[in-house]
């Protein structure tokens, strides 16, 4: 299992923004089953990390320098693929370890963690304070620093505090950068992720809408089609009907016109053969 270890410089904006976050007010929640929130769980502080920061630094009568814009530090850590998460024990262990390993590096600017488990890979998000205590001759006071808390003192500093958490959890380092990805860029390709995701059951909805259609479309034109032939069918019978009296009244009409012409022509040859058979009647023809 390769570690997911984000870590970026915060301010009192962006502490409210994970207030927000982790209350689920507002924002884009298509990545978060709303029906597991109750579910998540706070592992250190109030559960508010800005009113966590501000008791910490009341406390310790700390206070970053005016033109810090982003004092203190935000983490994202989660186990990477291959987690057993129906192990409840491993679970327990992950995150008992990264409480721990988070109060040993930080100690009292440790102060505020919570997990959320209503989205797809369950994960852990902490804000610490780089407090740390300076001596001079005269006094020792808490102040705040990136530059000059252990850990994150120095060139490379974010890859070796992600090098001892992949240790103190047991899991393996991960990707190395000195620029790890920031919770608002881990946001945005959840969101990324998610409208991808509806992306394609848009898709396949308008695939399966347009297949419908389609459907129904060719249906109607089957339809219509059968219609048009059925309509096509009575037209030849009607045709072959109207043919056949057609072809009965020329055959009356050529019989009446034969009958016509024989009653013509025997009118015609009436007198002669009258006068034939009168003349055959006198004499004997072939007789000597």
């Amino acid at each position: 299992m390769k570690l997911v270890f984000n870590i970026e410089r915060v301010g009192w904006s962006k502490l409210e923004g994970q207030r927000r976050h982790d209350k689920r007010i507002g924002g884009d929640l298509s990545h978060v089953d709303l029906s597991a929130t109750g579910e998540n769980m706070v592992l250190h502080g109030t559960g508010d990390p800005k009113a966590d920061v501000k008791a910490c630094l009341g406390k310790f009568q700390a206070a970053p320098r005016a033109d810090n814009e982003k004092p203190f530090e935000r983490f994202v850590v989660h186990p990477g693929d291959g987690f057993d998460w129906s192990n409840s024990v491993a679970i327990g262990k992950w995150l008992t370890d990264t409480r721990q390993w988070l109060q040993d590096e930080y100690g009292p600017g440790f102060v505020y963690a919570v997990v959320h488990v209503d989205e797809k890979k369950p994960h852990i998000h902490a804000v610490c304070v780089p407090l740390y205590k300076s001596k001079t001759k005269k006094r020792e006071a808490w102040k705040v620093s990136h530059k000059q808390h252990p850990a994150t003192k120095g060139r490379g500093s974010y890859e070796r505090l992600r090098r001892r958490c992949a240790d103190a959890l047991g899991f393996e380092y991960g990707e190395p950068g000195n620029k790890p990805r920031t919770e608002m860029q881990r946001l945005a390709d959840e969101a990324a992720e998610a409208s991808r995701v509806r992306a394609d059951a848009e898709a396949v909805s308008m695939l399966t809408k347009a297949r419908t259609e389609a459907q129904g479309i060719v249906s109607q034109a089957k339809k219509k089609a059968r219609g048009i032939l059925s309509e096509i069918e009575k037209r030849v019978v009607q045709i072959s009907d109207e043919l056949d009296q057609a072809a009965q009244i020329a055959d009356r009409v050529g019989m009446q016109a034969r009958a016509e012409a024989a009653r013509k022509m025997k009118a015609k040859i009436a007198p002669h053969r009258t006068a034939v058979r009168s003349m055959r009647g006198g004499r004997n023809f072939g007789e000597r």
